[in-house]
């Protein structure tokens, strides 16, 4: 199984490659929509026992808000992840900002 880190650097290079809305809706589908990797990982909790069902929970929402700032981002076409802080830096066409984005 592909991990979650994985998942977001494949979701980060096919928004980058998506050449129209349409194409970039299809790379959101693939990881977020109804049958997504992300919504199987998901579906799949159940099966696991409370605790970790927890902890990976946990570690599966970051990724996906991780993956979903990626796809409204990506619309900019200029943008920066960073796995390991809190913080996401992106530029869109005219300024440089910050977003916070904390799961915990």
């Amino acid at each position: 199984m592909v991990s979650l880190d994985q998942l977001v650097e494949d979701a980060k290079r096919d928004f980058s490659k998506a050449s129209d809305p349409a194409a970039l809706e299809d790379a959101k589908a693939r990881y977020l929509g109804k049958s997504g990797l992300l919504t199987e990982r998901l579906k799949a909790l159940g099966g696991m026992s409370p605790e970790e069902r927890k902890s990976t929970g946990a570690e599966i929402n970051r990724a996906k808000t991780s993956i979903r700032f990626c796809s409204i981002t990506s619309r900019s076409r200029s943008w920066i992840f960073c796995a390991t802080c809190p913080s996401i830096s992106y530029t869109t066409n005219t300024e440089s900002k910050s977003l916070s984005v904390c799961v915990n």
